[in-house]
Parts: C-alpha cells; structure tokens; sequence
C-alpha cells in the first residue's frame, strides 16, 4: 500500500475572474498574512454567486455577502459580479416583500432540505398537539409548503443585502445602474420590513412601547419585535453550539435590538437611493420613517448610561456605525464600547453582523490605542489568533483552528480589512461623488505598525497611501513620512494630524494647505504629494 506523500496533490482555486484591485501590506507579518487569507477566501468563495463557504454548504448566503461586500470591492472588481448577482434577488424577492437567506433561492441544499422537510412531517403525523420543544421549533422552521420560503427567510442583517449591497457597489463605482436595477427590490423589502415592525408580540404586551403613542402612532409600530431573526450571529464567545441553545427565544420571541437598527439603516439607504435616483417623494418618506425608528431605538432600547445589553460590545457597535444615537447617548454608548472591549482584555465579542465595524466606530471616535490593540491582539478570541495558528483563509469560528469547528473558508470576519484600507491607510469613496472621482485620504497610525502601504486601482488610475514613521532615537522627534498618489481627473482630500510647527513647514510647499485642530487638511487634484510630521 502506497503511502500518500506531501506534494501528491495539487489544489485550484477555481472562482470567477474578477481583476484584482487593492493591496495592502504593514510592519506586522500576522496583518499581511490576514490579508492574504482574506482575499483567498474570497477568491475561494466568489464563483458565479457568493458563497458562504466552498465545501460544506457552498451557498450564496445573503448576510454573508453584505457584510463583505465593501471589503471585496477593495481587493477585485466585483461590480460586475454583484450588478449579475443582484438581478438574481428581483426574481426571488417572494410578492409580500421577503428575501430568502439564499439567492437564488432554494440555492442552500434544495433537494436535501426538501426530503428532510417530508421525513420531520411523516414522524410527527398524528401528534401534532404532543411535540416536544425540539420538534415545535422544527415545525416552525419547516412551516412554508414549497420548501424553499420559510419562517427562517427574511431576517434583519441577512434580506437587507437587498438595499446594502447595491448602495455599496454604487458608492465604491459610481455607477448608479446597479440603483435603477435594484430600487424597486429594495424598497419593497424595506415596506416589508414595516409591515412587519406593526406586528404585535404579544410576548411584550406589557412593555412601555406598546401603550405609549408619538404624533397619533403607536410607539412599538416603529420596533421591529417580530419574526425570526438570524441576529448578531455567532459572537466569539457563544459559537455554534450556543447559537443552537438560544435559537428557540429567536422564534417565539425575537429581540428588537438587531431588526430594529437595520429598519433603522435600511430605510435611510433606501431614501439615499431614492434621492441619486431623483424620486424626492420617496426620499423624503424613508428618510422620514428612518428618524422615527431611530428615535424609538433611543427611547426604548440604549439606556442612559449606554448600555444596550449587557456585556455585549456588538449592540453599541451597530448603534454608532448605523448613526443611531441621538446626541445625548452617542458618548455614553461609546464610552460604554470602549469599556466593554477594555474589560475583555482587548478581546472580540461580537459576531458576523458588528464585527466589520467596531474597529471603524473606535478609531472615529478616538479610541485609536484600543482599536489596534484589538487589532493586533493575538490570543482568541481576535482576528489574529487562527492566522498565528496556521489558518491559510479566513475561518467560519473564532478558535475554529483548535477546536476544528466551523467552516475553515468563510470569508465574513475578513471584512475587518476595510479598516486596513479605509481607516490605517485612510483611503475612503465620498457619497457625493462615489466611485472614488473624490476621496478622502486620512490615515490613521496607531498600535505596534511603523508602516503601512496601500494601493487602489480606481476606474481612473492608482490611489496610493503610504506612511512610515521613524522611531525617535532614529530621528530625534518621531518622525512620519506619508506619501499619496492621486490619478489623473480626481480630487482627493488629505487629511493628516500634525502641530503648529508642521503645519508652518508643509504650508511652505502647499500654500492652500489649511490646518485647524491639529490637522492639516489638502484639497488636491492628481500627483504624488509627500508630506511629513514631527520634523526639527
């Protein structure tokens, strides 16, 4: 019997052709090689559709797809993998409004789901009033007739792909077909959504919301405590395992934390579609229904000392990426995230749907030493832990690399490299012209990085950032060295912290320089610009 040696096999990645368009690179070797397993388990999952994982259930999961999809367009071309994708939700959206959790839908197993589906109903015929808790929730799970709809569809994080996604392929390409393509799909999820939200739970009948009325409405119509929801997903401290124990309270009495802040969300992107779109009226609607459940969620759901739930850091994390917070509870909130990380010894305990922002809510909120090191923190749960343990992609389960549980290529928790891009390097698209024909460049420097590097490929030329900062035994004074390049019929806006004394000196070579409050601020159509603080 032969032996089966190391080399006897080689693996393809077989995935759509999609032009690569962005690097990044840094002093820490574990970042790099988490920017590698990043893009591997896109390249690894990114065939014709967005998979979730290419061996398990190779399934276009749509939560997965929305909270990466800003980090793909940062390493390919996925404009056109996303405008075909898309159109593909316009024919599954079902007429009352819901998107399936896999498009197209019936992708997830159809055949398998289908005989299990016949097999839970033939074990239970002629018991349906005596079913244990176990075959209730299955019931429940299997309540749609077709087998490919049902009560499990729809969940807040993972239908909102409907709006996120195409808002996002619009503010990294500026190309506003993807909008007109999608409009229709998104603002009928979104009046789905609302319907939903004037659903009563019974449940928290007793609850404030449900007797208090604003401007003749019913407060509770405006906090979406109804229907099943996936939530947060997965957070580093419950896994799998735990997901399965608490799935229950997810169907008899769902939380509105999570539907609640993606009503919020949603409604307001869809008004923002619909005003590049020119359709002011329904611009005006959503934009109008957004800041109602906004003003819900801080009535009902974050508490004055900013606590939303207890211990829980992906709850403030939603509040201040979505913009939530009124702006009394937006420093409690904050203040209260940056604790909860602190008491965790720098460590994660978010899940899929928060994890892609709480890097950017800290470091925009002035939490730059908590933010790298969380970052750069090495033990689990954190980003670092499975690449320093071997991972070659990004894993499905925090510690997936000890307890080989999970998925070994599921490229959610890589969407942490947008903040690579956008935050350390400073590179960011502009709503108000998207596609990158304005930028921002703003690069942030922060945790053990003494450089960092990034390169775009735009639809009009390379958009590069790169600073190194020069220890002060080496140079006397802390030196940072940044260089940018803008292409050819763009404008950029750079921004970089710097003193009075440096200010003076980069006004020397860039009169139009501007500087207030420690940064100095340079609108700037295309070159290389080479700027410099800490100097003598």
């Amino acid at each position: 019997e032969e032996k089966i040696q190391e080399g006897d096999f080689t693996a393809v990645a077989v995935y759509s052709a999609l032009e690569e368009t962005g690097d990044f690179t840094c002093s820490n070797p574990l970042i790099n090689k988490l920017v590698s397993n990043s893009r591997w388990s896109q390249k690894g999952n990114y065939l014709d559709v967005p998979t979730d994982c290419p061996t398990r259930e190779r399934s276009p999961w749509t939560g997965d797809s929305q909270v990466y999809c800003r980090t793909a367009a940062d390493f390919m071309n996925v404009y056109p993998f996303f405008e075909k994708w898309m159109k593909d939700y316009n024919c599954d959206i079902t007429e009352d409004g819901k998107v399936v959790n896999c498009i197209p839908r019936g992708s997830q197993n159809r055949e398998e789901n289908e005989r299990q589906r016949q097999e839970f109903f033939k074990s239970i015929q002629g018991r349906e009033n005596e079913l244990t808790v176990i075959e209730g929730f299955m019931l429940r799970a299997y309540a749609d007739g077709d087998g490919e709809v049902g009560v499990q569809d729809a969940g807040a994080g993972w239908s909102d792909a409907a709006v996120i996604n195409p808002y996002t392929m619009y503010l990294a390409y500026g190309d506003e077909q993807i909008l007109r393509n999608q409009y229709e799909t998104a603002k009928k999820h979104v009046d789905y959504m609302f319907r939903c939200a004037k659903n009563r739970n019974e449940m928290r009948a007793d609850e404030p919301a449900y007797h208090n009325y604003t401007d003749g409405e019913l407060d509770a119509d405006y906090l979406w405590d109804t229907e099943f929801h996936w939530g947060e997903w997965l957070e580093a401290d419950i896994g799998t395992a735990g997901e399965m124990l608490v799935m229950m309270d997810k169907y008899t009495n769902p939380d509105p934390e999570v539907p609640t802040a993606f009503l919020c969300y949603s409604s307001r992107l869809l008004s923002r579609m619909a005003s590049i779109l020119g359709r002011k009226e329904d611009a005006e609607k959503y934009a109008a229904l957004s800041d109602k459940v906004r003003h819900m969620f801080n009535k009902y759901i974050i508490k004055a000392d900013g606590v939303i739930k207890k211990g829980r850091q992906a709850p403030n994390v939603r509040a201040l990426a979505f913009d939530l917070c009124e702006e009394g509870n937006r420093k409690p909130v904050f203040d209260e995230l940056v604790r909860l990380v602190k008491e965790n010894g720098y460590r994660l305990n978010t899940g899929f749907l928060a994890t892609p922002f709480i890097l950017d809510v800290l470091t925009d909120g002035g939490a730059v030493d908590t933010a790298y090191a969380l970052l750069e923190q090495e033990e689990s749960p954190s980003w670092l832990f499975n690449v320093k343990n071997g991972a070659t992609t990004i894993l499905e389960e925090w510690n997936g690399m000890v307890t080989h549980t999970g998925s070994f290529n599921h490229y959610s928790y890589g969407a942490v490299c947008n903040f690579l891009f956008s935050r350390t390097a400073g590179i960011q698209p502009v709503l108000e012209q998207p596609g990158y024909k304005k930028f921002l460049i703003c690069p942030v420097t922060g945790g053990s990085l003494t450089n960092a590097s990034a390169r775009y490929e735009s639809l009009y030329g390379t958009i590069r950032s790169e600073w190194t900062k020069e220890e002060p035994e080496q140079a006397g004074c802390g030196r940072i060295r940044y260089t940018f390049e803008i292409p050819a019929n763009t404008t950029a806006e750079i921004r970089i912290p710097a003193s009075a004394e440096d200010a003076a000196e980069i006004k020397k070579k860039y009169p139009h320089a501007d500087y207030e409050n420690g940064v100095v601020s340079i609108e700037s159509g295309s070159g290389v610009i080479h700027l410099e603080t800490g100097m003598d």
